[in-house]
């Protein structure tokens, strides 16, 4: 009986782990998950201890999350005892994506009462249907991603140990390529203490399984659990050995963290096999006994034979009373080891019971409590020693009042590990306030039948809510305490934090319910096969998929569902895992209604006591993954002419920078030939310079670090290296690839902007020379001026003094040289200040009628020495007080009309003023025009009016004089004030120049 129940859990077991689907047992009090297999963890990217952490509604997608919450599962299950509800749903997985999922809950009871335990959902991931980039998967690309994931290590070896073949899941599991393995002995990979042990025993075996470490690429290593079949000539010679080995890395760190736990609680565990009479005994319950004791005894002589004389007869009885059936489950006794110490021990256990009611097995555990005992006896005679072992002890001790809600009095320090309370939180509280809801009343009843005062004390196992609202298991030791008088003063008790060891007992409970609703509920079509290929089993969607009953599947040979076509190779795999091979392949299969339809199969082979005796399947219509597979396919083939086209250059990389794919425009650009591509370091010496020329350091280059890490990055301004070692400027864009969440490398574009970049460059010198010119200008202008201003000073005192007739000639003649030099100087000063960008508007309240009337002035006396008509006109709707630069208004107008004067020799000179515009936003627009009868321009000059440094009239110069740079200063002052400048000038007719800035009403 205990084999058959073992060997159900392990198919149960193995069916839960497999599943291609995601599954989690959750209680249907409040939807709290107790189960998560690896399915569900790879398809939300959270470890199954993280996932615990969380509940459905943090993972939920928030627009779903008002979508049939488990209350609601709860009330249909109820009403719909043997049905299954189906929802869908969107999730969110770790790194943000999002991902859709059909969800199978069903309602787990126990099998005599009928009473709720268990909701189980099963989910199927349907994003791939859903989501534009699956389309991309090829068939290939799935069968790789299956195998180069596959747990298992297959290989063939010769009998020396020669590896002739291994799975391609080596290179996931190990690190290791296949090629770097075949032809190497085996021994090569393994632990030099277990290579040393297969040298002084054997390589293999058809029998034993063994369990050994293999060294991973990186160093590590790593346990896998190994069974061989040993293929033989007719002869009997060995000529091949087959080893199928699985990574137990986890599996046995499990143990060894168990063991270490045991060892650190004291507490040993043993088995009790009452069909075979066999005891078996952990190693921490073994060195608790002092090594008395082996790990497998025929008997319980050597147990009884350690115990305290004083204690055997009643353990004797206790063990009596178990074996008839009293369900007796704990008690203490004592005893005495080899060299004459005595411990006290605390042993609890639980019998598992045959088909005939009869006790078959029972489990139990052991626990050193000599130090809780002594603990106990020294809080009766010594505060001081009560205090000492409460601060120190593993264990909390507390002390509460006689009264209805067990107030804490004191708390030791161990509370705070323990529980996350300091004692001062819980002193003065409520101790039934930490008791979980469910435990209170068994709690109340406890400490009820422990009062009176011959009651012997006891233990008790209950929940205690933790500070941060989870609970945990406490096994409990109390009693009360009593005056001189004999009245209760207080309740001592000593707590112990017995979780994990609880929780494996509940799991011991619960695993044989909950991986057999496995095989039920999956919602895909599960089923098993005797080794002749006939049916012997098949859940609900088995008899959805292929229109049979249970009844009419069991006993029907396969050979009836698989399409002809497909029937040869369906019986090779079947001799495959009939041989120890799990298998995968994909059928056509046909119902009981004559609809063919593609399915997925995966056969594991189904073992016990080391013997295969029939096949375990799962099938899964992918008839619709079929049809978006050729889909995919046409895709691909228009993606790769757009690939093959574009002119910017696209390369692939994986994330140890390795080329994964490239079009010819990247080949071009490159300058690289096919077999190029193949050169690991192509990404190294593709950007190796920064755009100063300077190199990078080994792995400084900003697109090596980008892929190294995983990061996008655009840059526009970067240098790349060709073949033939040129270079040329570009622009490249670098962005991390991913599958499912798992990082694969990144895709670079990048495209020449040699051109652009030189366009740039030459653009760039050319503002830098001309802001050079401006500022030598300024400056120029400026120092020169200095000086200048000495020798107007030095001119005006020497004037003052008695001159011949000749000498004031000269001074004249001085004085008119200084005043053209003076305002060539402030002219180029003007220019210059503005050509280098330091001209400011210093706008203030002024009047027009007022500006215009003091230039006119400093022009009066030399219109009336040329005998000119100068004349002013303003409209009368212009507003009085205007806000502007009156000062660069009044330079414009000083440079125009004094054009306009010096190049006119008889006739007139006006200036006209008129409003352009007038808005609701308080701004004007106003033109003024300068109009003479001087020697005009001809057509074929005008367009260098506003040049500067242009003289449109050299033949004129000596007569008139001037920079050139007049009408460029009007020019850039009227548009540093927002306006524009126009003239309309006819040769020996006149000229009129126009400007037109707003100004903003005062």
């Amino acid at each position: 009986m205990r084999d058959q129940t073992r060997d159900r859990l392990s198919i149960y077991e193995y069916m839960y782990r497999h599943a291609p689907g995601g599954i989690i047992v959750m209680t249907p009090e409040d939807g709290r998950w107790r189960m998560i297999n690896p399915a569900f963890c790879r398809m939300l990217g959270y470890s199954e201890s993280e996932l615990l952490e969380l509940s459905y509604i943090d993972i939920t997608y928030p627009e779903d999350r008002g979508v049939t919450n488990h209350h609601e599962a709860m009330a249909y299950l109820l009403n719909n005892p043997d049905g299954v509800m189906q929802t869908e749903k969107r999730y969110v997985r770790k790194d943000g994506k999002i991902i859709s999922a059909e969800l199978y809950t069903s309602l787990i009871r126990e099998e005599d009462t009928g009473i709720p335990i268990y909701l189980v959902t099963h989910f199927i991931e349907t994003t791939a249907r859903k989501a534009d980039d699956q389309k991309l998967l090829e068939t290939r690309d799935l069968y790789d991603l299956i195998t180069k994931n596959a747990q298992d290590l297959i290989s063939f070896s010769s009998p020396d140990g020669t590896i002739l073949y291994i799975s391609p899941s080596t290179e996931e599991t190990l690190g290791y390529a296949p090629r770097e393995i075949i032809g190497r002995n085996r021994l090569e990979f393994y632990h030099p203490e277990d290579a040393k042990e297969m040298r002084e025993t054997s390589l293999f075996s058809d029998t034993d399984v063994y369990t050994r470490r293999l060294r991973h690429k990186d160093g590590h290593y790593l346990w896998f659990e190994t069974s061989c079949k040993v293929m033989r000539s007719p002869a009997g010679e060995v000529i091949r050995i087959l080893a199928i080995g699985r990574n137990v890395t986890a599996r046995i760190k499990n143990e060894q963290t168990l063991a270490k736990a045991q060892q650190i609680a004291l507490i040993g565990s043993w088995e009790w096999d009452l069909l075979s009479g066999k005891l078996y005994f952990s190693a921490e319950m073994r060195r608790i006994f002092g090594n008395t004791i082996q790990p497998v005894e025929a008997d319980y002589a050597s147990f009884m034979a350690a115990i305290h004389p004083d204690d055997a007869p009643q353990v004797g009885h206790v063990i009596g009373r178990t074996l008839e059936g009293e369900q007796t489950s704990q008690m203490r006794y004592r005893i005495v080891l080899p060299d004459k110490s005595v411990k006290t021990i605390h042993s609890q256990w639980e019998v598992t019971y045959g088909d005939n009611s009869e006790p078959v097995q029972i489990i139990g555990m052991v626990q050193d409590i000599t130090a809780q005992i002594a603990m106990e006896e020294q809080l009766k005679n010594s505060e001081r020693n009560y205090r000492l072992i409460q601060d120190h002890s593993r264990d909390m001790i507390s002390r509460h009042a006689v009264n209805h809600e067990v107030t804490f009095l004191y708390a030791s320090p161990a509370c705070l590990p323990l529980l996350g309370y300091t004692p001062e939180e819980l002193v003065g509280t409520s101790g039934y306030a930490y008791i979980h809801p469910d435990d209170r009343n068994s709690v109340e009843e406890f400490l009820a039948d422990n009062q009176p005062e011959n009651a012997p004390g006891g233990t008790i196992i209950f929940r205690f809510k933790k500070k941060d609202g989870s609970y945990l298991w406490f096994e409990t030791t109390s009693r009360y305490t009593r005056d001189e008088n004999g009245q209760l003063q207080d309740i001592i008790a000593v707590s112990r934090d017995i979780t994990e060891r609880r929780q494996a007992e509940l799991r011991l409970q619960e695993s044989e319910q909950r991986f057999k609703s496995l095989f039920e509920y999956n919602p895909s079509s599960v089923f098993s096969l005797d080794l002749d290929g006939c049916f012997r089993s098949g859940n609900v969607n088995m008899e959805l998929l292929t229109g049979y009953t249970r009844q009419q599947l069991t006993g029907m040979h396969f050979q009836q569902l698989v399409d002809p076509a497909d029937l040869h190779r369906t019986i090779q795999h079947f001799e495959e895992v009939k041989n120890g091979k799990p298998q995968t392949y994909e059928i056509r299969i046909t119902n009981k209604d004559g609809m063919q339809f593609e399915a997925s199969i995966t056969n594991v082979p189904i073992i016990v006591d080391d013997h295969i005796v029939g096949v375990y399947g799962i099938a899964v219509d992918i008839t619709e993954r079929k049809r978006y597979l050729e889909q995919v396919e046409k895709l691909s083939y228009e993606r790769e002419l757009i690939f093959n086209s574009v002119s910017e250059g696209i390369v692939g990389v994986d994330t140890s920078g390795r080329v994964m794919f490239y079009n010819p425009a990247a080949s071009s650009l490159l300058g690289l030939e096919a077999q190029d591509w193949n050169n690991r370091q192509i990404l190294y010496t593709l950007q190796h310079t920064h755009a100063d020329g300077s190199h990078y350091t080994p792995g400084e280059s900003p697109l090596v670090k980008a892929v190294e890490t995983g990061t996008s990055l655009e840059s526009s301004d970067a240098i790349f290296w060709r073949k033939d070692g040129s270079s040329f400027f570009v622009e490249y864009e670098v962005t991390p690839l991913a599958d499912r969440g798992e990082r694969k490398g990144a895709v670079i574009v990048f495209r020449d902007k040699t051109g652009e970049k030189e366009i740039i460059q030459a653009k760039e010198h050319a503002e830098q020379a001309d802001r050079a010119k401006s500022e030598f200008l300024a400056v120029m202008s400026h120092e020169l001026r200095t000086p200048l201003n000495g020798i107007i000073g030095m001119t005006d005192l020497l004037a003052d003094t008695s001159l011949s007739g000749e000498q004031l000639e000269y001074i004249h003649i001085i004085r008119n040289s200084n005043d053209a030099l003076l305002r060539l100087l402030n002219e180029i000063l003007d220019f210059s200040k503005m050509e280098a960008g330091k001209a400011e508007l210093m706008p203030e309240p002024f009047s027009i009628r007022q500006t215009l009337d003091g230039v006119v002035e400093l022009f009066t006396a030399r219109s009336v020495e040329k005998g000119l008509v100068l004349s002013i006109s303003i409209a009368p709707e212009i507003p009085e007080l205007l806000i502007g630069d009156e000062l660069k208004l009044r330079q414009i107008l000083v440079n125009l009309i004094g054009n306009a004067i010096k190049f006119t020799e008889e006739g007139t000179v006006s200036v006209d003023v008129s409003l352009k515009a007038l808005n609701g936003s308080r701004t004007c627009l106003l033109e003024f025009r300068v109009t003479d009868t001087g020697i005009g321009i001809s057509e074929a000059k005008q367009d260098l009016l506003f040049q500067s440094f242009t003289q449109l009239h050299p033949s004129l110069n000596r007569k008139y004089g001037g920079t050139g740079l007049g009408l460029a200063i009007c020019k850039k002052l009227v548009e540093l004030m927002e306006g524009h400048i126009t003239a309309d000038s006819e040769e020996g007719v006149g000229s009129t120049f126009i400007f037109i800035v707003p100004f903003t009403l005062a």
